[in-house]
């Protein structure tokens, strides 16, 4: 799946502008396209995906009160 997300962000990479102008203030950039892949392999990579995959049902802190 992370493989799949890094794949396709270096794609769109290639096509985002470097830059934002004031008519394209809400398009992503070259650089959130590459950071989102960055994101995605590291996460991919880190070991709480692999806690996760073991325990699926994560224990959870006890409500305050």
């Amino acid at each position: 799946m992370a493989t799949f997300i890094a794949d396709e962000m270096a794609m769109a990479a290639k096509d985002l502008p470097l830059k934002r102008d004031n008519r394209n203030i809400a398009r992503p950039t070259r650089g959130a396209a590459l950071a989102t892949r960055a994101k995605a392999l590291l996460f991919a990579a880190s070991p709480w995906l692999t806690a996760m995959q073991k325990w699926p049902i994560l224990p959870t802190m006890p409500a305050a009160s």
